[in-house]
């Protein structure tokens, strides 16, 4: 089959995986978060830091070296995935251990009865990861997707009956086992790949070289980017850590489906044209546009509508969180252009390159905490957004100087999916201010993304824009498959 083909299909399937993982998360997501109180949210985040943590090191990087080895043997998935198991049995171990001082550092003695259970999502994520880059690297997301979206289902469920039960943290530290329980089951079941090739050292070794990098890579920017949250469960309320990391993850809802759908289909696509650079250019130009063009009204609509959103959605418990989730959208219209570029450094294999701009830019995020810490949880969020800038833009230039892809064009690629979204926004405030003296917040909401909708598709089509024409093209390919 084609590589464009295979694009388009993968594209299709996994844009099918992450909207419909989005619909159903954010269904469950309204449903807890009306079930369950603030500081439910907050308990769990203060574990999910370091089993987020953790699992960098049960993957280790080897799933990006398979994804661009560009003929991996049975040999090399057989022992990629004996290690993960392995990894994820020790760090299991280690992290139970480690429940106590763990529970001790956040004053929540709570916390050392629900970390065997929470934290059991390590090993069992270990016995699908290699099942899951097989399939990635045959681009059968079409499987991804239904194992997706049943286990979303399963553990979905799940957590709404136990929270209405009364279950508390327990509902959501059971919804993230199910998840993971599910997926083994489903992987093990759809996909015939079994390791069954023998474990070679050899074949760690040879993978080795670009698994370490990715791995310190990824470990840097997980403890980054966890971190702030670790700090404000640490230094603020349960209660506001809840209003944290709740606004975080319904930010992610959009975005992070977005990302992920896009990113996992065009790595393993752009690295079969890692030695063409003009390419791999003009590749990267589509891939930010399109990004852009889907995500940038989705998330200037959530942070317009947010005060009505948070009161008819999730209920007037949730509403001293309305300012960090408006912050949090602004931090995601950096993702386009900082994801696509960096897959690119990876596609160019430039591990080394990628670590050091790593440490660099982590190095910056820790001033940033330290100084906006003790200030505020509000303050936290907007020194997330000075770096993911800075990110951005330290992305930009080394793009710009290993693919020929000048900064100037990267800003010309977004800037009138820029524009146009920022007129939606003023349109969306100009009517918001006019009709709410005599609307309810519920049809308020409705005529502020009724209009918001109607400003963008129509300034889209009316002004011809290139990212629309690439979107239409892509959903018209989804409704063919």
């Amino acid at each position: 089959m084609e590589l464009k083909k295979q694009v388009v299909r993968g594209v299709v399937w996994t844009m099918v995986d992450r909207g419909g993982s989005m619909a159903l998360q954010t269904l469950v997501s309204i449903l807890l978060a009306r079930l369950l109180a603030p500081s439910a949210f907050g308990l769990i985040s203060m574990l999910t830091v370091f089993s987020l943590l953790s699992n960098v090191f049960v993957e280790g990087g080897f799933t990006q070296a398979l994804i661009r080895k560009e003929h991996p043997t049975p040999k090399d998935y057989t022992s990629v995935f004996w290690m993960n198991v392995v990894m994820g049995v020790l760090m299991y171990l280690v992290l139970c251990g480690l429940s106590w001082p763990i529970a001790r550092f956040y004053g929540q003695p709570e916390l050392v009865r629900i970390a065997p259970l929470l934290f059991l999502t390590l090993p069992i994520s270990s016995l699908w990861i290699t099942h899951q880059t097989v399939l990635t690297k045959e681009f059968d997301f079409r499987t991804i997707a239904k194992i997706s979206i049943v286990s979303f289902i399963v553990s979905g469920g799940a957590a709404v009956w136990m929270a209405f039960a009364g279950w508390g943290a327990w509902a959501l530290a059971w919804q993230a086992v199910l998840m993971n329980a599910t997926k083994a089951v489903l992987f093990w079941w759809w996909n015939r790949w079994r390791p069954s090739a023998g474990f070679s050292r050899g074949s760690l070794k040879e993978l080795f070289g670009a698994s370490s990098r990715f791995f310190l890579t990824e470990l840097i920017n997980q403890t980054f980017h966890n971190v702030s949250q670790m700090l404000v469960a640490r230094f603020y309320s349960v209660t506001q850590t809840g209003y944290y990391s709740q606004s975080r993850r319904l930010k992610d809802l959009p975005s992070a489906s977005l990302s992920v759908a896009i990113m996992n289909v065009t790595f393993p696509a752009l690295s079969s044209l890692q030695n063409d650079h003009e390419k791999l250019r003009e590749g990267s130009r589509k891939v930010i546009s399109v990004m852009a063009f889907l995500l940038y009204p989705v998330m200037v609509g959530m942070l317009v509508t947010a005060p009505e959103l948070f009161a008819v959605v999730l209920t007037d418990k949730w509403m001293p969180a309305v300012p960090y989730f408006q912050i949090f959208c602004l931090t995601t219209l950096t993702l386009p252009l900082t994801n696509v570029l960096q897959n690119v450094l990876k596609v160019c294999g430039r591990t080394q390159l990628i670590l050091n701009i790593e440490i660099v830019r982590k190095t910056f995020a820790v001033v940033v905490i330290a100084v906006t810490l003790p200030i505020s949880v509000q303050a936290v969020i907007w020194g997330q957004l000075l770096y993911m800038t800075v990110d951005m833009a330290i992305n930009m230039f080394y793009a710009s100087r290993l693919v020929v892809y000048p900064v100037a064009m990267q800003l010309r690629d977004v800037a009138p999916v820029a524009l146009l979204t920022f007129v939606m926004w003023a349109g969306v405030e100009i009517v918001g201010v006019l009709t709410e003296p005599v609307l309810t917040l519920g049809w308020l909401l409705v005529v502020k993304i009724m209009t918001g909708t109607a400003i963008y598709i129509g300034g889209a089509r009316l002004f011809r824009l290139t990212a629309w024409s690439e979107t239409y093209g892509i959903l018209r390919g989804l409704l063919k498959h």
